[in-house]
């Protein structure tokens, strides 16, 4: 099931509180597949290591607040 991001408690503001860290510096773009039971996280930035720490807390708060979570899930690069 694709819980809307609406329903997740605080998602919206988690994900409003990392683009606001990123500063105008980068974007964050969030959806679900259309065609798999994917959560797609794009997160771009001038940092790896601070785009990593950003798209981490955004997909723990996920993990604790969505439900379900692929830990078989890949990170691509």
């Amino acid at each position: 099931r694709k819980i809307p991001f609406e329903e997740i408690k605080g998602f919206n503001e988690k994900v409003d509180e990392m683009r606001r860290r990123l500063g105008g510096n980068g974007r964050i773009f969030i959806r679900y597949s259309g065609t798999e039971p994917l959560l797609r996280l794009l997160v771009e930035g001038e940092e790896e290591a601070f785009v990593r720490e950003i798209a981490a807390d955004i997909i723990e708060h996920y993990k604790r607040y969505g439900g379900e979570f692929d830990e078989k899930s890949k990170v691509r690069n």
